[in-house]
């Protein structure tokens, strides 16, 4: 598995069977999602085991809530593109739909994880939830793989500060700062972004694997994606 495929679609390679996967959305492979990656290498590497993220396509909100939907952070492609950087062997986009939003708990673990993985092994974060409306969490998937004979391991959520490194973290990061570009834009007597955009910025950057954020005479806005050095 010398880079990362992108499987969109209800089937992929049979060489995929048998591997250790992580689930979630992964929207834009921040720091929190580097170290559930960092796991998911670690268990796969020493078992000879393909490593997997599977994630969902589109957002199951888009079918939910359509009212509600995320901004997304990344396309499907660079997503795939930064969890290569990782060193994911493979990223499954599987089709959102009503069928699979209808599952419960118990049905996804055996529809999904079992049946179609037929997974190994589970990286998952403390938060992780799946089934309908939610229904199971990490204690609950505990039990089932505890029940399948798979392995489990729930990294702590990574923390910066006080607070959780997260996808919404990152989108409210986003919006502070496109704010006050806005703010720079059309008040010309706004020389400097002040401490809170400062702060913002730094935070961002902290928050997002391989990213910098660029800016010109004290308005910082830009967002730049490059594979991680030196981190």
């Amino acid at each position: 598995f010398p880079y990362t495929t992108l499987f969109r679609s209800k089937n992929w390679s049979v060489a995929l069977r048998g591997g250790v996967a992580t689930i979630g959305n992964f929207d834009g492979v921040h720091r929190g999602h580097a170290l559930l990656v960092e796991r998911l290498l670690a268990r796969a590497r020493s078992h000879n085991q393909p490593a997997i993220v599977f994630t969902f396509d589109p957002h199951p909100a888009a079918i939910l809530r359509p009212d509600r939907v995320p901004l997304p952070l990344t396309g499907l492609e660079r997503k795939a593109e930064l969890l290569a950087a990782l060193g994911v062997d493979a990223l499954i986009a599987y089709p959102t739909d009503e069928q699979l939003l209808g599952l419960t708990a118990a049905e996804f673990f055996q529809s999904i994880i079992r049946d179609q993985l037929d997974a190994r092994g589970l990286i998952e974060g403390p938060n992780f939830c799946f089934g309908k409306g939610r229904g199971g969490d990490v204690q609950l998937l505990a039990s089932f793989c505890e029940a399948a004979g798979i392995y489990l391991e729930t990294p702590a959520a990574l923390q910066l500060g006080e607070q959780p490194v997260s996808s919404s973290r990152v989108r409210e990061l986003l919006q502070v700062l496109f704010s006050l570009c806005q703010r720079r834009l059309v008040a010309p007597g706004h020389a400097h972004q002040g401490h809170h955009g400062q702060q913002a910025q730094r935070q961002l950057e902290r928050q997002l694997v391989g990213v910098r954020v660029l800016g010109h005479r004290g308005v910082r806005g830009a967002i730049c994606y490059g594979p991680e050095r030196g981190t």
